[in-house]
């Protein structure tokens, strides 16, 4: 294969009959980015050629393909447990629980992350590949586009969204990025890094089997633990341990974070605007609760840029003064990259470009 980017179209399906959901799929080099518009635009592969692993968890239940269940949920959690297949999603206009906002009744997770995307091929191949993906919501007066696009010879995967407020009236909104990740990239080795100032621990943890407090502020990475003991979230817990946690960072210097991995020599890292990407949610569900959905078999985190911290939904974002404003008609841009990068240190910084400098020199990207 040359250095040369292309985009590719096909159709996938993990398990069972039928014929799956369109996949969009954008490769160089270095990279390989497969793309579910038919279920909110969803990264369900991200892998680093280099190294041959998909970072990204896969959902002990699979992809389903459409048609192959029979939708029985009550309530819009289960409904969207019961087709969570892992991978990347992109949560709007609401996240956590469902809520009730301006007489519309918003799903858990919201709508941006089960309905179909429109697509359309910008550059099929070449030093560039690219393609526009755009969704108009149904229950609220918004719409989101986001182009994915990636460089020959690059290990940065670059978005770029434009998000509209169609209403005649102003409104307000969460948003969040949610990329599950699981092994082999996963594991008890894994060492997480961010500019963060502030650990906010939820109120109330979501599995008994944890070591973080029901709420409290504290110093990341450091959080004083239910036993009193330190705890330093920086460092992922073993498979072993079964622990769930969940929490915030808050008080970002700068519009980053990295995972690497010292035990498989590379990692990746994300960079956001804080000025639309305020916090970033801290999810640990690993192998720490019974029940479902989980029954104890899952080994999954996930580090995600939001604009709200929130799991009552938008109207507790609301609530809570953490909502985006969007004025009638206005449009709000970001630029995310995510990025691999090559060595067992930590990380220093990454620049709004994709470029990593690490903690013991050097530069990877």
């Amino acid at each position: 294969m040359t250095s040369a980017c292309r985009v590719t179209v096909g159709r996938l399906s993990d398990r069972g009959p039928g014929s799956g959901f369109e996949a969009v799929t954008l490769e160089n080099e270095r990279m390989l980015v497969v793309v579910l518009p038919g279920k909110g635009a969803g990264v369900y592969r991200l892998i680093y050629k280099p190294r041959g692993v998909d970072v990204l968890w896969k959902s002990p239940w699979g992809l389903r393909p459409p048609g192959q269940t029979v939708a029985t949920a009550t309530n819009s959690a289960t409904a969207w447990f019961d087709h969570y297949e892992g991978g990347w999603q992109e949560i709007f206009p609401s996240g956590g629980g469902p809520s009730v906002v301006d007489g519309a009744e918003l799903s858990f997770h919201g709508e941006s992350s089960v309905v179909p995307w429109e697509y359309e091929v910008l550059e099929e191949a070449g030093s560039r590949c690219a393609v526009r993906f755009r969704v108009t919501l149904g229950r609220s007066p918004l719409s989101l586009e986001r182009t994915m696009s990636l460089s020959a010879d690059s290990a940065v995967l670059t978005l770029q969204e434009r998000m509209i407020n169609e209403s005649a009236d102003p409104f307000e909104t969460m948003w969040g990025h949610h990329p599950a990740l699981g092994a082999p990239f996963l594991d008890g080795g894994c060492i997480i890094d961010a500019p963060a100032t502030t650990f906010i621990a939820h109120d109330p943890q979501l599995s008994a089997d944890t070591l973080l407090p029901d709420g409290g502020e504290f110093t990341w990475p450091h959080v004083t633990g239910r036993d009193g003991t330190q705890i330093d979230l920086s460092r992922v817990p073993p498979r072993e341990r079964r622990l769930a946690h969940f929490g915030c960072l808050a008080g970002l210097r700068d519009g980053w974070y990295a995972m690497p991995n010292p035990k498989l020599g590379f990692g990746f890292g994300m960079t956001f605007p804080t000025d639309i990407f305020k916090y970033l949610w801290f999810w640990q569900e690993l192998g720490g609760s019974p029940g479902y959905p989980w029954f104890r078999r899952a080994y999954v985190m996930a580090v995600e840029p939001w604009t709200s911290f929130a799991l009552d939904g938008l109207a507790g974002a609301r609530e809570r003064k953490t909502a985006l404003p969007l004025g009638v008609g206005e449009a709000r841009e970001a630029t995310i990259r995510f990025v691999f990068f090559d060595g067992a240190d930590g990380v220093a910084a990454i620049s709004p470009e994709g470029e990593v400098q690490l903690k013991q020199g050097g530069i990877s990207r």
